[in-house]
């Protein structure tokens, strides 16, 4: 760790303890046994409230850190089918064989040849010099477009397209041609990147966040010791404080999360971060629509909750996963799945998959 970020934490310690008072020792040995014996991250600490002393032994209890969710998700996802799900064309591979709805896959930019090998792209174009691809996004009759690393994570570099003509009108504002967007992807750390269709928020949605792109919803499966799929935590990501991307990134983005209802699918309340970044706040209305978020019924709720109980059963021996879902006008699809998947905010009792058999 940075000495820039110690510092960091440390202010933000000597921040919430003004703010809460009491004995700065007490402070200092609880945010030790947080971040030790918990194995929480200090950002996990600050962002979810856990030094307020209004919180006690049994509330704490219901949190669970990212490394305490990773240990469990090890020990019962099978580390050798990751790929299942980390690999986003293996992953699409597999949705398709198993009649799984997922955005189609339109090609593939591989800087080393060695990709062309992979074994589940014998029907999906794979290029790897420029005039290839030149020919591949010629080819493309798809108006709306979405590139994005095969092996990336948290969406970043991620391209949202819609074309005009020639030109390509990138979510950050920029109009690029076929070869500078290869040179956008050249210049990055990823080698492998896949072109994939672009779907946008169902109309229900995007009236709430003023945008068309995806504010997607997390899906969590656990599998039973018989084999028995079931929903145990479901979230609708929404946007807020961006127009294109709808990841909490410990608030960072300025978007919500909702946690939502199991048996009716709507939205029981919905979180963000404080200003301060110390703690959690309910947000009742979207500040860019003023709508009420609470209640909001997720289109296509009970579809989406079977569809990924259908996915849990075809993606075994693993036995818990993460589904993101693009929820648009014409139904629900499977993004990506996850199989470290984050503990997003919450009032529930996340820690309670500790104990699941």
């Amino acid at each position: 760790m940075s000495l820039a970020r110690k510092v960091s934490y440390l202010n933000k310690l000597r921040r919430v303890h003004r703010q809460y008072g009491g004995s700065w020792m007490r402070a200092a040995q609880r945010f030790y046994d947080l971040t030790g014996p918990r194995q929480f991250s200090p950002n996990e600490v600050f962002v979810l409230g856990l030094m307020d002393p209004a919180l006690d032994v049994a509330d704490l209890d219901r949190f669970i850190s990212k490394q305490t969710l990773l240990d469990r998700q090890s020990a019962v996802n099978p580390r050798d089918h990751y790929r299942l799900t980390e690999d986003k064309v293996l992953f699409f591979r597999h949705c398709i064989a198993n009649d799984l709805p997922t955005p189609k896959i339109l090609g593939i930019w591989s800087s080393r040849n060695g990709y062309l090998n992979h074994p589940s792209i014998p029907f999906i174009p794979v290029v790897n010099d420029a005039q290839d691809w030149r020919a591949l996004m010629e080819s493309l009759d798809t108006p709306a477009l979405v590139i994005k690393p095969i092996d990336g994570v948290h969406g970043e570099s991620v391209m949202l397209l819609e074309r005009d003509n020639e030109v390509f009108h990138t979510h950050d504002g920029a109009d690029l041609d076929v070869n500078q967007l290869l040179a956008r992807m050249r210049a990055s750390h990823y080698s492998h990147w896949m072109v994939q269709q672009r779907l946008y928020a169902h109309p229900e949605i995007a009236a709430i966040t003023g945008s068309k792109n995806l504010s997607t919803a997390r899906v969590v499966t656990w599998v039973d010791a018989e084999n028995c799929a079931r929903v145990i935590f479901a979230w609708l990501r929404i946007i807020g404080g961006s127009d294109a991307f709808d990841n909490f990134n410990f608030g960072a983005a300025g978007n919500y999360v909702g946690t939502v209802d199991l048996e009716t699918a709507k939205i029981r309340y919905v979180l963000d971060v404080r200003a301060d970044g110390c703690g959690l706040q309910e947000v009742i209305r979207h500040p860019g629509s003023g709508k009420d978020m609470r209640g909001f019924a997720i289109p296509y709720g009970q579809q989406m909750f079977e569809i990924v109980q259908r996915a849990a059963g075809c993606f075994a021996p693993l036995r818990t996963i993460g589904w993101d879902l693009a929820i648009t006008a014409h139904g629900v699809a499977l993004v990506e799945g996850n199989v470290t998947w984050d503990p997003l905010p919450t009032r529930e009792d996340l820690a309670r998959i500790a104990a699941l058999k």
